[in-house]
């Protein structure tokens, strides 16, 4: 005798109840985010305007970019926000072409270096004035002074 209580559903009947559950889910979820978005549409927080304008460096490093570096700098001097209070700095790295002549038409900092200038100056700060590196014994070697 079968019980009815135990009685198995069929696969049809197993495989049409978990998609359910799987679409109940998925509007679930998808009523969750409806309501989200229209939270975050509709009670924006709307900020005052400050008053006060902070004054900041733009810093553009720069290799070889006689082409575009002009361009640059005007597009920055041309936005809505007080010139006195923006200062732009360049610094032309290992640069092969007129990067830093173009650079120094304009109202912007241009400084140039090299790797080896940026090596030493580490090098200053990380060992000290006096260091005892191979580049200071060559450099000492090939210039007759002493290296420490």
């Amino acid at each position: 005798m079968k019980n009815p209580a135990f009685e198995y559903m069929s696969y049809t009947e197993t495989v049409n109840t978990v998609f359910y559950i799987m679409a109940v889910i998925a509007e679930l979820l998808f009523t969750h985010y409806a309501v989200l978005a229209a939270v975050g549409v509709f009670a924006c927080k709307k900020f005052p305007k400050a008053e006060r304008k902070n004054k900041y460096a733009l810093i553009i490093p720069a290799k070889n970019e006689e082409a575009v570096i002009y361009t640059l700098i005007q597009s920055v001097r041309s936005t809505d926000y007080p010139q006195e209070l923006l200062d732009i700095f360049v610094v032309a790295h290992n640069c092969s072409d007129r990067t830093a002549e173009i650079v120094a038409k304009t109202d912007a900092h241009v400084y140039e270096s090299s790797y080896l200038t940026l090596r030493l100056s580490f090098q200053r700060i990380w060992y000290g004035r006096r260091s005892r590196t191979p580049e200071d014994r060559v450099r000492a070697d090939l210039t007759g002074g002493s290296y420490g």
